[in-house]
C-alpha cells in the first residue's frame, strides 16, 4: 500500500497542476492531480455528525446541482445566482475540529458515505470533456468492496488505500508520490497530522493573473473572485507559508526561471536529479498544454484595468506586501 510523501498546496486557478505536471516528469516522482480523496472524507464525516454548514450528499437540491456542475454553461449561472440571491460567494471551508485520529476504527455507514462522496466528486464532468477524461479513471478505481469486509477499519489505511487504489499501476513504486487538489489547502492542518512525515510545497499566484482566473471561472463575480483567492490565505493556513515548515514556490518564478526553480524543488524532495520538464505523459496534458507559456500569464496580468485592476491590487495588498514586493517586474 502506497501513501503519499509530498502535497501540493496552492489555490484554484494558481498554477497547481502545471506544477504538478511538471513533477510528474522526473522518473521518481508522481502526483496525483484532484482526488479529493481527503476533503470527501471531511466532507462525509461533517454530513454524518450534522455539523452546520455540512454540504448534504442526497436530496433533490444535491442531485440538482450535481447535474447542473456537469454543464459548463449552467454551472456559470450558478455563480451568477450566487452573487445576486445569496449575498455572495462565500468560501466553504471545513470544519476540521473533532476529526478521527488516524488510528481511529470507522462506522462502516461513514465508509460508505466517504465513497459516495468520492463517485459524486468524479462523476461532476461533461461526457465530451477531454480536460476531466481523468476522472473516468479515478471512477474504475474505485473499489469500495475491498473496505467493506465488516471487519475494523481504521482511517489512516483507509486514505492510504484510496489513494494507492486511484494511482496508475506504473506510477505505485516511485519514492515520491505526491496529491494535488488545491482544495486540500482547507484541509492542510489536518493532513499535517495524519501525514507529519509529509512534505509540503506552497504555490503562489500573484493577484492579478489568480483573481482573473477565478473571476473568468466564477462568471466575472470579482468580488466572489478575490473572496475565493484571499481565503487560501487564512490565518488557519499561515504555516503553509511559514518557509521553515514548507517549500514556498511562485508561479511566476516556475514560468520565467523554470530551471533554477525545479532545481530548487529537486533540492528540497532529495532528488538527486532535476526535471526534464517533459509534460507529454500528464494526465492533464489536454488541459495544460504540452509546455509552459509565457504568454499565457502575460495575457492573464493584462486581463483586468482601470477600476477592477486597482481593486484586486487594493485588497490583496497584504498578500503582495509579503510575496511579491517585486510585482512590478512581472507585469
Amino acid at each position: 500500500m502506497s501513501q503519499p510523501s509530498l502535497f501540493i498546496f496552492g489555490s484554484e486557478r494558481g498554477g497547481t497542476t502545471l506544477f504538478s505536471a511538471l513533477l510528474s516528469s522526473h522518473p521518481q516522482v508522481y502526483v496525483l492531480n484532484d482526488s479529493f480523496v481527503y476533503l470527501a472524507f471531511v466532507e462525509a464525516w461533517a454530513e454524518a455528525k450534522g455539523m452546520a454548514g455540512a454540504q448534504t450528499g442526497s436530496g433533490l437540491r444535491w442531485k440538482l446541482r450535481d447535474q447542473l456542475r456537469r454543464m459548463p454553461r449552467t454551472r456559470a449561472c450558478l455563480y451568477r445566482l450566487r452573487a445576486t440571491f445569496a449575498g455572495g460567494y462565500k468560501p466553504e471551508i471545513p470544519e476540521l475540529d473533532g476529526l478521527p485520529e488516524p488510528s481511529a476504527i470507522l462506522e462502516p455507514e461513514l465508509i460508505a458515505a466517504y465513497f459516495a462522496r468520492l463517485r459524486k466528486r468524479y462523476e461532476m464532468f461533461h461526457p465530451d470533456d477531454k480536460a476531466n477524461s481523468f476522472l473516468r479513471e479515478y471512477l474504475q478505481g474505485l473499489h469500495p468492496e475491498k473496505y467493506s469486509t465488516g471487519k475494523g477499519v481504521k482511517l489512516r489505511p483507509l486514505l492510504d488505500g484510496v489513494f494507492t487504489d486511484l494511482l496508475p499501476a506504473d506510477q505505485t513504486a516511485k519514492p515520491v508520490l505526491g496529491e494535488k487538489t488545491p482544495r486540500h489547502l482547507y484541509c492542510a492542518p489536518w493532513l499535517q497530522h495524519l501525514y507529519p512525515e509529509a512534505k509540503g510545497i506552497t504555490l503562489l499566484r500573484n493577484p492579478l493573473a489568480n483573481v482573473a482566473g477565478l473571476h473568468a471561472r466564477m462568471n466575472k463575480d470579482l468580488s466572489g473572485a478575490i473572496a475565493k483567492y484571499l481565503s487560501f490565505f487564512g490565518a488557519q493556513f499561515e504555516f503553509l507559508y511559514d518557509e521553515s515548515r514548507s517549500l514556498l514556490v511562485r508561479y511566476e518564478d516556475l514560468v520565467y526561471e523554470t530551471e533554477d526553480c525545479l532545481a530548487r524543488v529537486a533540492d528540497y524532495l532529495g532528488l538527486g536529479e532535476s526535471f526534464d520538464g517533459n509534460m507529454g505523459s500528464s494526465t492533464r496534458g489536454d488541459y495544460i498544454g504540452g509546455a509552459i507559456d509565457p504568454e499565457r500569464d502575460k495575457r492573464r496580468m493584462e486581463y483586468f484595468s482601470g477600476e477592477e485592476r486597482e481593486r484586486v491590487l487594493n485588497e490583496c495588498s497584504d498578500v503582495i506586501a509579503r510575496h511579491y514586493p517585486d510585482l512590478e517586474r512581472f507585469l
